[in-house]
């Protein structure tokens, strides 16, 4: 999967302004999701905040970077799968499923929307659709909207286990269960 950001600032050629009040006006989504890929740098915007996006994992602990500042999540895993939220009233949020070693995997929420990343909390669910064993053909549930989104519950959820919930992105950023698959009432 691909991703190119165009600025205005670099590119007004490319940009309609409106006519009546000479504002650049955005067409596009409000609220999206967007999977990024590890180790790989992402410029989320042209603000003088240098906003940039950095995450990668290690044995021990899950590192981000943005806006200059770092957050190192001391947490055992082998493998992560991160997501930058981006909702209607313009919050940021890093959702960041990983595996254990045990492989097993759980979802890591962080906020972003403050000087520096902060961890939300983590919670027994993943978008992990097949069984985390089948590396060679895994699937996995795209994110695109915070309003609407699939996950799978894990073996140790209040909800119903390894069933299919869907989730909206809640106030501060923790996905909240709306829908279980299986579940009765």
């Amino acid at each position: 999967m691909f991703t190119t950001t165009i600025f205005f600032s670099e590119r007004p050629d490319l940009f309609v302004k409106n006519a009546a009040s000479d504002i650049i006006e955005w067409r596009g989504p409000q609220a999206y999701c967007m999977e990024i890929r590890p180790y790989l740098t992402m410029r989320l915007s042209d603000s003088p905040r240098d906003e940039r996006l950095f995450i990668a994992n290690d044995k021990d602990r899950i590192i981000i970077e943005y806006c200059g500042e770092r957050l190192e999540d001391y947490v055992n895993n082998k493998e992560i799968r991160p997501v930058l939220v981006n909702t209607f009233d313009g919050k940021k949020y890093l959702y960041v499923d990983y595996a254990e070693v045990t492989n097993n995997f759980r979802l890591r929420v962080y906020d972003l929307n403050g000087a520096s990343p902060k961890f939300v909390g983590e919670y027994p669910m993943t978008r992990l659709a097949s069984s985390p064993q089948d590396q060679a053909n895994r699937k996995w549930y795209i994110m695109s909207d915070p309003n609407e989104f699939y996950m799978r519950s894990t073996k140790d959820t209040e909800y119903v286990p390894l069933e299919r919930v869907t989730c909206r992105v809640g106030e501060n950023g923790a996905p909240e269960v709306y829908a279980v698959d299986g579940a009765k009432g």
